[in-house]
């Protein structure tokens, strides 16, 4: 079972990680999205999608915590959580 490269299934990787860049405004993508692919357990590239969507997550964690760190004004997170 070859499972696919990172960020080479088109659409569906921009989408995976598009989703995990949004999810920093709207964190209920995160559940949602991980159940979505659990449902499809068997699919050989379940870690891979799980994996596309955690980089765009944790990537725009980093970005806002830079923006944060330099005192930068953004509008990426809500302050308020």
């Amino acid at each position: 079972m070859k499972l696919r490269e990172l960020f080479t299934d088109g659409w569906n990787s921009f989408w995976h990680v598009f989703l995990g860049i949004l999810s920093i405004r709207f964190l209920a993508i995160v559940p949602i999205f991980v159940i979505y692919q659990l449902i499809h357990f068997y699919d050989k590239n379940l870690f891979v999608d799980i994996a596309e969507f955690f980089i765009g997550f944790f990537g725009i964690n980093i970005v806002v915590f830079l923006l944060n760190s330099c005192k930068i004004k953004h509008s990426l997170a809500d302050k308020s959580s």
